[in-house]
């Protein structure tokens, strides 16, 4: 797997902790797409259990409406 470097702004680090506080979740996955060449979007996804099976919830951190 390679590795990536991620600039992250204030903004979106604080947004990923309130979405990890308000699902109650100790980690978090973080993906950057920038293959659009005009910017890049952030998504995290997040463990999440409903009816007993687990899946993940993904969020749209950054996106096309910020740049």
């Amino acid at each position: 797997m390679s590795k990536q470097k991620i600039l992250l702004q204030r903004r979106e680090v604080e947004e990923i902790l309130r979405l990890m506080n308000e699902n109650d979740c100790d980690y978090v996955t973080v993906k950057q797409s920038g293959s659009n060449g005009i910017g890049s979007i952030l998504t995290a996804d997040f463990p999440i259990t409903v009816n007993k099976t687990a899946g993940e919830f993904r969020v749209e951190i950054t996106g096309v409406g910020d740049w």
